[in-house]
């Protein structure tokens, strides 16, 4: 993958590419598409069991990445406006009922200077999901088992009601002095399995932090 600059630039880059694809994967097939220099990572959550039962939780913003690995996810996402939220939303939806898509899914853009650009969707629920639902009060985990059961949503799209705000943070077990994996035993600090605090809830089992407030 590389970034064109300039038009002298694209014909070498492209057969730099090639070689690349040919010597890695056996084939010498690129393709092109817009550089953006400063995207933000949103996506949507979305629920459906037929195409007249499709519903959107709103956005997530998943910007705070190394080694493009999600390292902190927020819900509602910062900046995105309610026009935005019901448009995208509006549009994830439709897209779903158009392909006959069942199941929790969550539907992946870049957005640049009020522009969405789709990335991919991903066909599964996230560990970044319990943002979503502190954020609407709907379990995904329980509902994707009534879809699965072959039950309607207990929802309509008026039914979801965005409050308050929710982050998840990542923990990496890595070495400090070169940030590569080093999972070991912890023999120092405070362990808070199971511990809520007044805005703080500690989740080990999916190795997450997630901090919610609520207006």
């Amino acid at each position: 993958m590389r970034a064109v600059h300039s038009d002298a630039a694209l014909l070498n880059a492209i057969n730099i590419t090639k070689g690349e694809a040919l010597r890695g994967i056996r084939q010498r097939h690129v393709y092109m598409e817009k550089f953006l220099e400063k995207p933000r990572h949103i996506e949507f959550q979305v629920l459906a069991t037929t195409s007249a039962n499709v519903i959107h939780l709103g956005e997530r913003d998943c910007s705070m990445q190394r080694r493009h690995q999600k390292v902190i996810e927020e819900a509602p996402a910062p900046g995105i406006t309610l026009k935005q939220r019901k448009l995208m939303g509006d549009k994830v939806a439709q897209a779903c009922k158009d392909v006959g898509y069942r199941s929790a899914g969550t539907l992946e853009f870049l957005f640049q200077e009020g522009e969405f650009y789709f990335i991919e969707m991903n066909t599964r629920i996230q560990v970044e999901h319990p943002v979503t639902e502190m954020i609407t009060g709907i379990d995904i985990v329980k509902a994707q088992l009534h879809v699965a059961s072959g039950e309607r949503l207990a929802y309509e799209q008026g039914d979801v009601e965005i409050r308050g705000h929710a982050i998840e943070c990542r923990i990496n077990a890595e070495d400090p002095k070169g940030f590569i994996p080093s999972p070991a035993r912890s023999s120092s600090g405070t362990h808070l399995a199971g511990r809520v605090c007044a805005s703080t809830v500690i989740s080990t089992a999916a190795t997450t932090c997630r901090r919610t407030t609520t207006r």
